[in-house]
């Protein structure tokens, strides 16, 4: 009877096994989890349940036993993953329920994005309100059955908890097997359908400029519709950085001139800087906030946002000239240092938990007196009070009298209050932030995720380049390319780019993003630096991406190796752009770059081939995908090419420092919003491209500018403020 289906079944769980696990005994009042490098693992290798990590022997024992199996994921730094840890995986009674009636295998999302992408897909299909923990039933052959998020120990609030539903799908397992299994075939037949969709057209004119522009336009309309014209950000509940969307925006400012696109980005950065959501103390953003005012946070901070929040305030300061903007990239930074960075590797460690002592926020919140007895100084400590919004019975219901410091205030209106000047006021706030800086310190901090990974510190290394670039900040651009060099050196073994580093280790074979991040990383790297060893670096990743990840008949680059897709179920394509830009979004616009460097037609048509694989997506939901709209953008044009070319006594060999002549027109492209740009300094390693060939170069003793778009380039420039005016003509 399920023949068919047992060949399916099958065929599922041999992609998704991935690891041999070497049987080994735990310590006494230890599972399997305490050989496992994850601190997300290890936080649970002391409860009664008998986990396993993802593993073939965690398959095998599921399918002699005829057992279901538990798989549950989330990540270290997941407010309700502790919960759910504290009052069921370390309840005796409730891990004796999992223990005898499952195989229980735990998953930390962020080490395993690759699974994490495919248990979130059938959370889409079958509950659609998804989150972590995120918590799958199997059959002992792998057919998923059921799926939950959180979930309490006993039925509480209308969820079902734990202690009566496992004895409920026990029943059902034994009395409605063939239900079960015709259930979970069914959603085997979905995913295998959305992994096999192809595009339905690929039609090129898609592509040109003028639909791309409706597109846009079209895009815009919908931000706008959803925007939170009070508080900034988009929608009325809970409220996200969004930062792709937030990017996208300012790209269509710069194309329309659109007040309204600039404000919306403004408003939201704005609001976000004032806001609970940003650490008024320490610097760095929380992952996002549970009201629409960005007041309240759940208090745990990713490597992740730090990196894109960098990369929007960065260039949102180049069109506005906020000072605001630049303290928060200053200060986004060295909390960075202070509490991320790694100095044996120079990588940078993935997140801070929102918890200490059990308790979520306690390390960032503050009572009035604390305040009082900290500073030492009554006026003064009114002032800051003042212009934090604390409160001696605390500014928000969720934590009692304690208060979440938020911007509540402008200086200027406090210094009129006082009848100080703003700058007697500026410095009784920041002497108090010092305090109160020094004071937390003294506090137990956060868990602190020390696993470093390839994605996300690619992330970092793009945008330090960036802002470094932007601010004319060496020490930004120098970890940067010290973060790299360990990406370089230790990451890779042999051709393999890993994903995770952790305790002296690689493990866990690189993905898309993986991939795709630092591409995009060392190419910004090139141009920030004009170190043409990045380019050749970004040429060589990017052959190599396209060798292991792209998949000519879907148009689109797989998120895992192709090495790995024998089956749909390796077949993930991760399309979105959410908490981070998805692989293909980011590979799409380092193509297009790469292109517009060196001519290699491969690179469009490859770019091109995915675009046209997304944009219908793109057009029926454009806020998943913002940085696929960044890249439409750029391919719209106009793009511009400045190829600046030193005097030719100081032309070097491609890798020294940038000649002092050429530093004023560097400075002018830095303080000017041009987004899809491509800066070439000419020197003898790259005069040789077949873009710079054609422009025919003959070095003089003053530095010339060629300002070219898609390679028509005007006549050359000898001031700044010409190359400037011939780039905005």
């Amino acid at each position: 009877m399920f023949q068919e289906g047992k060949n399916q079944r099958k065929y599922f769980i041999e992609v998704l096994e991935s690891k041999e696990y070497v049987l080994k005994d735990p310590p006494p009042g230890k599972n399997r989890l305490y050989f496992e490098s994850s601190p997300y693992l290890k936080q649970h290798e002391d409860n009664p349940v008998d986990w396993w990590p993802w593993c073939k022997e965690a398959f095998e024992k599921a399918r002699k036993e005829n057992k279901l199996i538990l798989v549950s994921i989330g990540y270290s730094t997941c407010h309700w993953c502790h919960v759910m840890e504290r009052e069921s995986f370390s309840n005796p009674e409730i891990a004796r329920l999992i223990n005898e009636n499952f195989v229980a295998i735990k998953i930390d999302r962020e080490e395993r994005p690759d699974l994490d992408r495919i248990f979130m897909t059938i959370c889409e299909i079958t509950i659609r309100n998804c989150g972590w923990p995120l918590n799958v039933i199997l059959t002992p052959d792998g057919l998923p059955i059921f799926v939950a998020t959180y979930l309490p120990p006993t039925t509480q609030r209308g969820l079902l908890g734990l202690k009566e539903l496992i004895p409920k799908i026990k029943e059902i397992w034994e009395k409605e097997k063939d239900k079960i299994y015709q259930n979970g075939l069914k959603i085997l037949d979905v995913i295998t359908k959305i992994n096999e969709e192809v595009p339905e057209t690929k039609d090129k004119s898609k592509l040109s400029r003028k639909s791309i522009i409706e597109l846009e336009q079209k895009a815009y309309l919908d931000f706008e519709n959803s925007f939170d014209e009070e508080y900034g950000g988009f929608g009325s509940g809970a409220k996200f950085p969004n930062v792709s969307n937030l990017l996208f925006l300012l790209r269509y400012w710069k194309r329309t001139k659109n007040k309204k696109a600039l404000f919306m980005v403004e408003k939201t950065l704005d609001s976000m800087y004032q806001g609970g959501i940003y650490d008024q103390i320490g610097g760095g953003f929380h992952r996002y906030t549970v009201d629409r005012t960005f007041l309240i946070p759940h208090f745990e901070k990713m490597l992740y946002d730090q990196a894109q929040l960098i990369d929007v305030y960065s260039e949102a300061y180049q069109i506005t000239k906020k000072p605001e903007y630049k303290r928060v990239v200053y200060e986004t930074f060295e909390y960075l240092l202070d509490e991320l960075y790694d100095e044996k590797t120079c990588g940078f460690f993935s997140a801070q938990d929102a918890e200490s002592e059990g308790e979520e926020g306690k390390y960032y919140l503050w009572t009035a007196e604390e305040i009082e007895n900290i500073i030492g100084d009554a006026l003064k400590s009114e002032i800051f009070m003042r212009y934090f919004g604390v409160s001696f019975s605390g500014n928000t219901p969720h934590f009692g009298n304690k208060n979440i410091l938020h911007i509540a205030v402008n200086k200027d209106k406090i210094a009129q209050f006082y009848r100080k000047s703003k700058s007697e006021i500026e410095e009784v706030i920041e002497m108090s932030r010092e305090k109160l800086k020094e004071e937390r310190k003294k506090r137990i901090p956060p868990f602190k995720d020390t696993k470093i990974l390839t994605d996300w510190n690619s992330l970092l290394i793009y945008s330090l380049a960036k802002a470094g670039f932007i601010f004319k900040n060496e020490k930004m651009i120098k970890t940067a390319e010290n973060t790299a060099e360990f990406i370089l050196s230790k990451m890779f073994y042999g051709e393999n780019l890993y994903h995770c580093f952790k305790d002296g280790k690689v493990y866990i074979k690189g993905m898309l993003d993986d991939w795709a991040f630092l591409l995009q990383a060392l190419l910004e790297l090139y141009l920030s630096t004009q170190k043409v060893k990045f380019l050749n670096l970004s040429l060589e990743i990017a052959r190599k991406l396209i060798e292991k990840f792209y998949d000519e008949s879907k148009c689109c680059f797989f998120m895992q190796e192709k090495e790995n897709s024998d089956s749909v179920f390796s077949k993930i394509r991760d399309l979105y752009d959410l908490s981070t830009p998805s692989g293909n979004s980011v590979a799409i616009i380092s193509l297009l770059k790469l292109y517009k460097i060196t001519g290699e037609e491969e690179f469009k048509y490859l770019a091109e081939s995915v675009l046209i694989s997304i944009i219908d997506y793109a057009e029926l939901s454009p806020f998943g995908f913002g940085n696929t709209l960044c890249a439409l953008d750029f391919l719209a044009g106009p793009t511009y090419e400045i190829v600046i070319t030193p005097p030719k006594y100081e032309i070097k060999n491609g890798d020294s420092k940038i000649p002092k002549s050429v530093e004023p027109f560097l400075d002018k492209l830095r303080e000017t919003y041009i987004p899809n740009k491509i800066i070439i300094l000419y020197n003898e390693k790259v005069k040789d491209l077949t873009f710079i060939k054609q422009i025919n170069i003959l070095p003089e003793d003053n530095v010339r500018v060629y300002v070219c778009s898609d390679w028509m380039c005007k006549t050359p420039s000898h001031s700044p403020e010409d190359m400037v005016m011939r780039i905005e003509e």
